[in-house]
């Protein structure tokens, strides 16, 4: 080999070295961040920001209780019980827009995603991660009675559960923590 093509040579090396290098350090970023991202906050930091936001959560749920019709709110929309309801729709028409507004207003208030009328709680989605029906949820939630599948802890309950399985931690009287697998 010439002295012109070992260098070239050593300068192609060089350059895939650097990729590889770059690539892996990509990927490893990406790794951390999706981690991360995927990690359901602490149940303290959920039940503290409750306790300091308190207010608009039981302003979510008496809203919720008192429209009867409504069954979520979201930034997408509203969805109502009726045989035309395929999912959310922009709250223009059916829905008062400046009581769509007030939903929203303490969603963001809240710290919440959604509000939803459940059968048998009232939720505001607090987090949730996934993709194509493999989705964990995590609400506050306001319940009439007491639920039978309490933890003591929902971050110790994501490191054991199994599909299909719900948990729910009291904050206190009929506000609980709730999250789902």
């Amino acid at each position: 080999m010439h002295d012109a093509q070992k260098k070239s040579m050593f300068h192609l090396m060089r350059v895939l070295c650097y990729t590889f290098v770059g690539l892996v350090l990509f990927a490893g970023c990406l790794v951390g961040f999706f981690t991360y991202i995927t990690r359901p906050p602490r149940d303290t930091e959920v039940i503290a920001n409750f306790h300091a936001h308190r207010r608009a959560f039981e302003h979510l749920r008496d809203m919720i209780q008192t429209d009867r019709q409504v069954i979520g709110v979201n930034t997408l929309g509203v969805r109502t019980v009726g045989p035309d309801d395929a999912g959310p729709a922009h709250p223009e028409g059916r829905f008062p827009s400046a009581r769509y507004k007030e939903y929203l207003a303490a969603l963001k208030e809240a710290g919440g995603e959604a509000v939803v009328h459940h059968d048998d709680r009232i939720g505001v989605l607090i987090w949730g991660s996934g993709f194509a029906g493999d989705t964990v949820h995590l609400e506050v939630c306001w319940r009439e009675t007491e639920p039978a599948s309490q933890v003591a802890s929902i971050e110790e309950f994501h490191k054991t559960r199994k599909a299909g399985e719900t948990a729910f931690r009291r904050i206190e009287g009929n506000w609980y923590l709730w999250a789902d697998w």
